[in-house]
């Protein structure tokens, strides 16, 4: 059974006033060496959504709803 990450604590939606999602994913991406640990990026979505589950695929992995 899938259990949402954010049901366990480790995923958020969230906005950022004055930017678009995709400006802010960008940035998460042009600053990953600041990230503690691997993180997963929800793509072609208009919020941004920030997990770690199965986060192993480099610093900062997109995936498509």
């Amino acid at each position: 059974m899938y259990v949402s990450p954010h049901m366990t604590g480790q995923s958020v939606d969230f906005d950022v006033q004055g930017l678009i999602a995709e400006e802010v994913r960008q940035w998460i991406i042009k600053n990953q060496n600041l990230l503690p640990y691997p993180i997963r990026l929800e793509a072609d979505v208009n919020w941004v959504h920030l997990d770690t589950r199965d986060a192993d695929n480099g610093k900062v992995y997109l995936f498509n709803p």
